[in-house]
């Protein structure tokens, strides 16, 4: 019988060490890795706490901290491909905003993207006048699949307002390449509100509207501020990355690529438009010309037009254990057993058993090395499970170990008797 308890403690000790989960290759944290290079930025957890008022108005304790973004990467639009190329030759004589503060924040069903235009930047670009930014049409594009940064919704102001069914698209395996979809804005955001107000006098609101209308004047005549709210619902996001992008995402991931652009209107101020400069602008973006192969892994393709890089929105912390959304399979483990019928009992006579004829005192260095020695049994009945479910299965393993080992320790023990 000694030899079937020992059979069956080693099986149980191997299945249990063979079915330890291992952790993800390449991984920090044991979840999804963030391509090399990224910048990563965290949103704020309002989990419990009060929702932002969607009302234009950004205060300062609704969202955490703010994102301050002054120096944006120059592109320009490559019409008709539309791909944007990096713009090295004019870059410094585009105008653009004196700086624009991002916010990010979620809570168990909504997430949260807000803005601060300092639209007003006034530059020195014209040999004999000052020139301002009048206006910024500003994009947002979001993409939930992590191991592909191609597919993004792409949700734009334009120069009509955010209500205008054609700003809202999705792209298709191109970051630079968009198409129109049968969904409008209202589809995809639950709440909406801007406003734009001149810089020297914040109650002189020029343009401000929800999702459905836009009250819009289109060019500031002076530096204005731009203030924009959005909230989306997680859930609706998930359903319609599914259909857009063909993805079986259950929940919404733990992060999000997101970049944003605006391409500004630079007027003199004697009110006339001066287009030759007129700015094109990528914010949350990395200049990543000639390192595609970098990425190949998230689904960027050799010879790509992509040049620039999106930033990760994490929904969480620094530990934030990054979950990508998608199902993940449960393994079930069957552990194999030996019954007593395959060790005969016939060959372990009951006779040849010495334990009660022989005192525990006749082998007393035996016994207290090999079998009521404590210590090694300690570690393993106290040491608590770590987060993750690792800790638990190390702990099961040990105890099957010093299970196992006190078999083996008995049965020479008694071996050493006999």
């Amino acid at each position: 019988m000694k030899k079937l308890t020992l059979i069956v403690s080693l099986i149980l000790l191997v299945t249990i060490i063979s079915a330890l989960p291992a952790g993800a290759a390449g991984t920090s944290n044991g979840g999804w890795t963030p391509p090399e290079g990224m910048d990563i930025y965290y949103a704020t957890d309002l989990t419990g706490k009060t929702a932002p008022m969607i009302d234009g108005v950004i205060n300062a304790d609704e969202y955490g901290a703010a994102i301050r973004m002054e120096d944006p990467l120059p592109m320009m639009q490559n019409y008709p491909d539309y791909i944007y190329k990096i713009n090295d030759a004019g870059k410094d004589t585009m105008a653009k905003s004196e700086a624009i503060e991002f916010y990010f924040a979620f809570d168990e069903n909504f997430f949260y993207i807000a803005f601060k235009d300092y639209g007003g930047a006034f530059t020195d670009n014209d040999a004999t006048k000052q020139s301002f930014a009048a206006r910024n049409n500003t994009t947002f594009y979001m993409g939930l699949q992590l191991d592909d940064m191609t597919n993004f919704f792409s949700y734009s102001s334009a120069s009509t307002g955010w209500n205008v069914a054609s700003n809202f698209s999705f792209s298709d395996g191109k970051l630079s390449n968009f198409s129109a979809i049968d969904e409008t804005p209202k589809d995809f955001v639950s709440e909406l509100y801007s406003r734009k107000y001149l810089a020297s006098d914040p109650s002189l609101c020029f343009s401000k509207g929800d999702i459905l209308s836009t009250e819009n004047n289109l060019n500031a005549e002076e530096a204005y501020i731009a203030e924009v709210e959005i909230k989306i619902s997680k859930a609706t996001a998930v359903e319609l990355f599914n259909k857009l992008a063909y993805t079986e995402l259950e929940t919404m991931p733990d992060a999000m690529y997101f970049t944003a652009k605006t391409v500004t209107y630079r007027f003199s101020a004697d009110g006339q438009n001066v287009s030759d400069n007129n700015g094109h602008f990528r914010y949350f973006a990395k200049d990543i010309r000639g390192q595609l192969e970098k990425y190949f892994d998230y689904g960027l393709l050799a010879g790509s037009a992509q040049e620039y890089l999106p930033s990760l929105i994490v929904f969480g912390d620094e530990n934030t254990v990054i979950r990508t959304g998608e199902k993940v399979e449960e393994v079930t483990t069957t552990v194999a057993t030996e019954t007593a019928a395959t060790e005969p009992a016939a060959t372990e006579p009951a006779a040849t058993e010495p334990a009660a004829t022989e005192p525990v005192e006749t082998s007393p260095a035996t016994i207290e090395e090999d079998v009521t020695e404590p210590a090694a049994t300690e570690p393993a009945a106290t040491e608590p499970a770590t987060e993750g479910g690792c800790g638990g299965s190390v702990t099961l393993a040990g105890l099957a170990l010093v299970a196992a080992l006190g078999v083996c320790t008995t049965f020479v023990a008694k071996k050493k008797e006999d």
